[in-house]
């Protein structure tokens, strides 16, 4: 049903800040049975995951840290409704908590200072549990992104080289906080997974 197109960042490339009539008779018959003829021919589509995409080039994103705060902020804002009802100062101060959390989570998402939130995170996963840093070489990554389209990847002009700056970036600090660390790419999946079991056991 996607008349020969690839996926979304296909529709990004070929429809953004487009008139429907620009577009070949195809593509409009798509878009219009898609959005049921809604789209006017005097106003240009609009993609906003691309505009999205762009705004998050170089910030940090969703971790598990993130997630975390964001359920706990939730879950101190669901407190506050039932708190204030016998104590309103106290509620004020969940209510309070709850919105600090919202902020620090949406400022470690929209952080451009990657390295600092990743240390963050594996620190937060360290307290969690056991940490296994499944290690690859560039060479490995490059062969495992191939035409991915990863945001961290996107608008990069040459992805390998990214790929390598980001590995340079981040090794030292999954090397830092890793339990356990295995070298992907060299062996099969089923003796990786039993070095994996075997440093566990030790």
């Amino acid at each position: 049903m996607n008349y020969g197109y690839q996926n979304e960042y296909d529709f990004v490339e070929l429809f953004n800040e487009k008139y429907i009539d620009e577009l070949d008779l195809n593509s409009q018959n798509f878009l219009n049975e898609l959005f049921d003829n809604e789209i006017k021919n005097d106003e240009k589509i609009k993609s906003w995951k691309n505009k999205m995409m762009q705004f998050m080039q170089g910030r940090y994103g969703v971790d598990e840290l993130s997630r975390f705060t964001m359920g706990a902020a939730l879950v101190l804002i669901i407190l506050t409704m039932f708190i204030t009802m016998f104590n309103r100062n106290l509620g004020s101060i969940f209510d309070f908590l709850g919105i600090a959390a919202i902020v620090y989570a949406y400022f470690r998402i929209f952080s451009r200072n990657i390295q600092q939130r990743y240390a963050e995170n594996q620190k937060y996963l360290q307290n969690m549990g056991t940490i296994i840093y499944l290690k690859g070489s560039a060479a490995t990554l490059i062969k495992r992104l191939e035409g991915s389209n990863n945001p961290t990847l996107e608008g990069a002009e040459n992805k390998e080289d990214k790929i390598k700056k980001l590995l340079k970036q981040r090794d030292p600090v999954y090397e830092k906080f890793a339990d356990i660390k295995v070298v992907t790419g060299v062996k099969p999946f089923d003796e990786l997974i039993a070095e994996i079991e075997e440093k566990l056991k030790a």
